[in-house]
This record gives C-alpha cells, structure tokens and sequence, in this order.
C-alpha cells in the first residue's frame, strides 16, 4: 500500500489529498507527507482561513490564529519542501516552529500583511532570531515588514544546506540589504533566484558566489521604471558560464541586454518583459561568436513598433533558437526568424491584449505568419491567435511544416455568401429537391456557392488537412470585452437594453456542405476553437465531430459570453446542449486569458 500511495500521491490535488487522509487512520499516515509536500497559502482555502475578516472577526474561525498556525508548522514543518505564502503570519510562524528545515523552494509573492499586533505582541513570534543579517538601523521600516524581514532571513539561514529555489517577489516591502548577498552565498545548493529587490551588490559579484546558479529573475515591476542603478547592477565586467536562464522585468537599457548576451556563454533562455521602451535604433556585431540562445520571450506592455528592433538585434546573432515569442509579427521579424533560426519549433505570440478587433489594427501584418508555416520545416506550434491569414495566401503557398501540433491562427478574407444570397441559397435547395423552379437570384445563389464560396473552403481545408499531427486546431477567439462594446449600438428587447454584437462575416463556414469532413485526418485533434467565427455549424456537423475526432476534449465557441450584456443566443445553447449528450466528457471553454 505504502508503493502504491508514492505513486498516486503525487499526482493528486491538495483537495483530493484531504478527501484520502479522512478516509482511515491507515491512509491518514500514508497520504499527510505528500498534503504537506507543498505549503501554499494563496491557493484553495488558504486565502479564507488568513483573510483578517474571516479568521479574526467571525464567531466559527476564533481558533484559526496565529496559535492555530504555528501549531500546524510545528507539527508538519519536517515534511515540507515547498513553502510559497503570501501572508506574513504564515511566513513568520513557518520560521519561528523550527521544525522547515528540510525546503527546497521557498517562494514569497505578494506579502500581505494581516495584523500587525500579531507579531508585535504574539510571545514567540516577536521574539526574533539574534542572529539577523540586517543592520538595526533598517528597523525604520514599516514594523511588520522589518519583522517579517528578519523571519525570512532566519528560514534561510534554516534551510541553507538543503535550498536550491529562492523567489522574493515583494518590491515594496522588503528593501535591499547590504549583507544578503552573504545570506544567499550561504545556500550551496541554489540553483533558481528570482529576485524583485538588489542584494546590495553588482551582480557579477553574486553570480561568482554562487557557482551552481543556473535560473536568475530579476522581477522588478514591469509597470515602473527601475532606478538608475539598476543598470549598474546588473551589468557583467567578466564571463559566467553557469547560467542558462535569465529573466529581467522593466524598463532596462539596450546595452545590458546586450552585455548579458555577450558574458552569459551558456543561456539557453532569455526572458524580458517591460512596458516602455528605450531602444531606437539596431545594433550589430555586438554579439561574438553567437549566442546559444534556444528560447527567446519577450513581451511588452502597449507594444510599440520600435520595440522589435531588440528581438531583431537577438535573432541575428542566435542561430540555435527553437522557441520564440514577441508581442506581434511583422514582416522583419518573420524574415529574421526565417533566416537566422532554421530549427525554429515553436511560435508564440505574447500579446497583453484580451480581444480580438479589426477596428484597431496591431503591428502584426496579415500573412507574416504564414512565411513561418512556409519556411520552417520543424515548426510544430504556432500559437498566434491575434494573428491573421488570408484565403489567398494560404491557397496559394504550401505549409512546409508537417509535424504541426498547434494552429491558432484566423484565416480570413474567406469568400461567403451575403445574408440575402445566403436566404436565396437555403431556398434555392429547397426547391430543389421538391422539384420547383428557381428564381433567378435563387440560381443565381447556387452558382455562387458551389463554383465560388465552396470551392475556396475546399482548398483551404485540403491545407489543413495534411496536418495530420494537430492537435489544437482554434480558427479565432473572442473578441467581446467592454471597450468594445462602448462603441456598438443598442438593442431594445422589452424592459432590457442589450450591446449589438455580430460574428466575423469572411471566415470559414465550417460546416459539411462547405467541405468540413475533409479534416476527417485530424484525427489527433483534442482542442478546436471558433469563437468569433460566423460559423454554420449545426446538429450534423457536430454529429460528425463526435465520431471522426475522438480524441476531442474542449471546444471553443459554444460556450456562454462572459459579457452578460449580449442578448441570450439560444441556438448557440441548444448547439451546446446537443454535443454535450453526444461526447459529455467533452469541456466548452473559452480560450485561455493572457496572464
């Protein structure tokens, strides 16, 4: 029972592992050392129980306080190994038991404070460790932060020979200390920092203390500027071949980049995010020899034109790049990518934005997606939703990347019907099987459907269809937020006021009469999305999907809006009701927001 509990512990949510641990006292011993593997306070109940409201004020919580806390650690501390919190009640107790001497990652991520009379005048937890790394004069600080400060310092110093992952993502509250680089150095093992404060010296000096450093994050808020010395921080006067990952948040100048580039031999991943830009022009032949660089992410808040001149400036000097990812693809970049990474795998776009609109055009350019779908022969994701293809383009180029997994991508400019051929159309086949005469619109509809409309269908999902290895397949997403509907007219349906909100009319039908079984090969396919589509999908297609894909497990685009201001779709409703009877197992979901 014991092996058996090793292997299906792992793999079970804190929740479940609860739901086991009541079962007996057998399976109680058996499952509390994997509930108790991981402590983290900012999921599941965590927030509940260490919200001031709900375990100071109410009646039912009076004996889930700072007693309570410790009580827990003392008694389970020994069989932790991941401590992430975001209280400091729960970091201060977990350093005052004793008992965490044995973590490997300690994670502290937006610290809030609970009661400041707490650790004022709790009898153990304002009994601070003596041997403190922080001058007495930084006791000006805000009380709780400086006491919360000293409690971490000692689970470091608890935990200093069994460390390898440190994360402090707290800018405001805890300050740069002169003596922690000493603290780190002190942690042989460390093999991740991630850091949204200094540690008081350059970071060359840190680096060469820590020699099994392999992951850095420098997570200063991104919305802000940095001060003028964190350049001067992190800038290297001299090689470091253990580093391998690098990620640097806010507004840092061109020539660190560049220099981290040129003193980091062995990064594989470089990871940059900010809001402003500082960069005007190219810089080339900075870079000798080229960079090992095997995964490049950048992003940028209100994304600017200028700002891919940084990733162009990468690209040209890292050969090896396998995975890419930019706020937008304009024509430059996806040349770049095509020249200078020809082992390129994945594409992804790392956009902010949360809608789809064609009244606000981003930098991306309709077709550069596919130049990478032309010209990368071991691509296997492209996940560019924002980004757009056009009919004409993708009939008339090969996708060169056959083992393609992930396609999210919309395809537009697709010929359709208008909303009054298409009633002659639905009409003309009607009469056409009852043996009637047709009109000269009605015939007129026809023609067009089947020598025009269904004819480009056909192409474009004889395209896909050689995708043989999809296995997301999301044509668009949605496109309703609240900024845009500030501009959509309204619509009166008795006492209720609605926002008008229609579908893109040029993209494909998606429904058999156009030519959908002919993705009958996508048989690896689990996700399919068409949010935002003006899609004819119906009761047969569905029929269809449920026999031909059955690996499908989420479909996008018959779920309910999250906008509750758009009027109640029924059709979309019944649609959904209807699959859920064929494949209950299958989830309906929109597509996953940017972070």
């Amino acid at each position: 029972m014991s092996e058996a509990t090793d292997v299906i512990g792992t793999h079970l949510s804190p929740p479940d592992l609860l739901s086991c641990i009541l079962v007996c006292r057998t399976w109680k011993t058996l499952f509390i050392p994997h509930l108790y593997e991981t402590f983290d306070d900012t999921q599941y109940s965590g927030p509940v129980v260490l919200e001031r409201p709900k375990w100071r004020k109410e009646e039912g919580n009076k004996d889930r306080d700072a007693d309570w806390i410790l009580t827990m650690f003392t008694t389970y501390g020994h069989l932790i190994r991941r401590l992430c919190t975001g209280w400091t009640i729960s970091l201060n107790t977990a350093s005052a038991a004793g008992t965490c001497t044995l973590l490997r990652s300690v994670a502290i991520r937006g610290l809030r404070v609970d009661d400041l009379a707490v650790e004022r005048d709790h009898p153990i937890l304002s009994n601070l460790p003596t041997s403190s790394t922080t001058s007495p004069l930084q006791q000006l600080e805000h009380k709780s932060h400086w006491i919360a400060k000293q409690w971490l310092w000692h689970l470091i110093d608890q935990n200093s020979a069994t460390l390898r992952e440190l994360e402090i993502a707290d800018i405001n509250r805890f300050l740069t200390d002169t003596n922690f680089t000493d603290l780190l150095t002190s942690c042989p093992r460390l093999s991740r920092l991630a850091l949204s404060l200094t540690p008081g010296e350059r970071l060359q000096i840190l680096l060469d203390k820590l020699p099994e450093l392999q992951h850095y994050e420098f997570i200063y808020p991104k919305y802000y500027f940095p001060p003028d010395t964190i350049e001067d921080y992190l800038l290297l006067a001299s090689s470091v071949s253990s580093l391998v990952s690098l990620r640097i948040t806010g507004s840092v100048g061109k020539e660190t980049y560049f220099n981290l580039l040129k003193h980091l031999p062995n990064l594989q991943h470089l990871w940059i995010e900010g809001q402003y830009s500082i960069y005007s022009k190219r810089l080339t032949g900075l870079i000798s020899p080229p960079t090992r660089l095997q995964r490049l992410d950048y992003t940028r808040q209100n994304a600017q034109l200028n700002d891919q001149l940084i990733p162009l400036d990468i690209l040209d000097c890292s050969p090896e790049l396998t995975n890419v990812s930019v706020p937008f693809l304009t024509i430059e970049i996806a040349r770049s990518i095509v020249a200078n990474c020809p082992n390129v795998q994945s594409f992804r776009e790392s956009t902010l934005e949360q809608t789809v609109t064609r009244s606000i055009k981003r930098h991306g350019v309709i077709d550069s997606a596919g130049m990478l779908l032309e010209k990368c022969r071991h691509l296997t994701v492209l996940d560019a939703v924002h980004m757009e293809i056009s009919a004409e383009h993708l009939i008339a180029h090969s996708w060169i990347c056959q083992g393609l997994e992930i396609f999210r991508c919309q395809i537009i400019r697709v010929g359709r019907l208008s909303e009054e051929e298409e009633m002659d159309y639905r009409q003309g086949l009607l009469f056409q099987r009852i043996g009637r005469p047709l009109s000269k619109n009605e015939s007129a509809a026809l023609e067009k459907y089947h020598n025009t409309v269904r004819t480009q269908h056909r192409l474009i999902y004889n395209q896909l269809a050689k995708m043989t290895n999809l296995k997301v397949l999301d044509l668009g997403m949605e496109f309703r937020g609240p900024r845009d509907f500030l501009s959509k007219p309204m619509i009166q349906r008795g006492a209720q006021v609605y926002r008008e909100y229609n579908l893109f009319l040029d993209t494909l039908e998606l429904s058999l009469a156009s030519g959908l079984d002919r993705l009958a090969t996508l048989d690896k396919l689990e996700v399919f999305g068409f949010e935002s589509v003006d899609h004819r999908i119906d009761e047969e297609e569905l029929q269809w999907m449920a026999e031909r894909w059955p690996r499908l497990r989420i479909m996008r685009g018959l779920q309910e809006p999250l906008v509750h201001s758009v009027m109640h779709d029924g059709e979309r409703w019944y649609r959904r009701v209807f699959m859920q009877r064929l494949r209950p197992s299958i989830r309906h979901e929109g597509h996953p927001r940017p972070k």
